[in-house]
């Protein structure tokens, strides 16, 4: 339940207030509250997470917010990144629950895996995030001509 309440309070906060209040400038909006969205992450310290893990998981939240925003921006529901959000949240719960690797099977060998699957992540929730809230961006000013 406080995973569902975090998600609610964050979007609607971060995405339903700062887009909302600047439609003028969609692409800094979105980066705001990107920015608002991955530095509250850091309560994640008072939990005793790790600073590095930490870390990464605020790059990669700042990363999502905009994916979230685009999102936001392209249905007009605030709904939308809410559940995308509690869907992601569910599955990271999920694989941490799960043991890394089977107990009889041997530790994996070290790769460089992780860091490029990561990467990849990040540039998917970058391009995707950012071409959403250009067609919102777009779709705004057309509209704006046409009234």
């Amino acid at each position: 339940m406080e995973r569902w309440r975090s998600c609610f309070a964050g979007a609607c906060v971060l995405l339903g207030l700062l887009l909302r209040a600047a439609p003028g400038r969609p692409l800094r909006a979105a980066v705001v509250s990107s920015l608002l969205f991955a530095g509250l992450h850091y309560a994640n310290l008072l939990r005793g997470q790790p600073l590095d893990d930490t870390h990464g998981q605020v790059l990669t939240a700042f990363f999502a917010g905009l994916f979230l925003a685009g999102l936001f921006m392209r249905t007009q529901n605030i709904l939308v990144p809410i559940l995308c959000h509690a869907l992601f949240d569910a599955g990271v719960g999920t694989a941490a629950l799960r043991p890394a690797h089977p107990p009889a099977a041997p530790a994996p060998l070290p790769t460089d895996d992780g860091l490029l699957t990561t990467l990849g992540v990040v540039l998917l929730l970058l391009g995707a995030g950012y071409l959403m809230i250009r067609r919102s961006q777009q779709a705004a000013f057309q509209r704006g001509l046409s009234d």
